[in-house]
């Protein structure tokens, strides 16, 4: 079931509620405030927690609310599936995924561990 929902501080949400989930409806907004703040949050019944949100300064925060960056993501854990992850199926020199990082001058390089687990950078062509 999707709903629209506006708050006492002039903020809206398009809300999508889980099946079955009659008495206390669990599901996701995507919502905006006056300022130009949208996010999508998970309501679990008990507390509505924001999972993304995008500042109107063109910022993105996963697990922030508050991101300090164009993109910010925070783990509340300290276990390693916390953060970003990068994975490729495809075995080949090098193996592994990169993360393809432009320099101020325009050239690019892709940055990775390798198959002994050392981080080496090789240049590509920028995507």
């Amino acid at each position: 079931k999707l709903s629209l929902y506006e708050s006492t501080d002039n903020s809206y949400a398009l809300y999508i509620k889980q099946p079955d989930q009659a008495a206390n409806p669990a599901g996701w907004y995507f919502g905006a405030d006056n300022t130009g703040y949208l996010s999508f949050a998970y309501n679990n019944n008990v507390a509505t927690t924001e999972k993304v949100v995008f500042t109107n300064g063109g910022y993105v925060g996963i697990g922030t609310t508050a991101p300090a960056a164009k993109m910010e993501i925070l783990s509340a854990s300290s276990a390693p599936s916390g953060g970003l992850y990068l994975n490729t199926a495809v075995a080949g020199a090098g193996g592994g995924s990169r993360l393809v990082l432009k320099s101020p001058d325009g050239t690019c390089s892709a940055c990775g561990p390798d198959n002994a687990d050392a981080w080496a950078c090789v240049s590509v062509t920028c995507p």
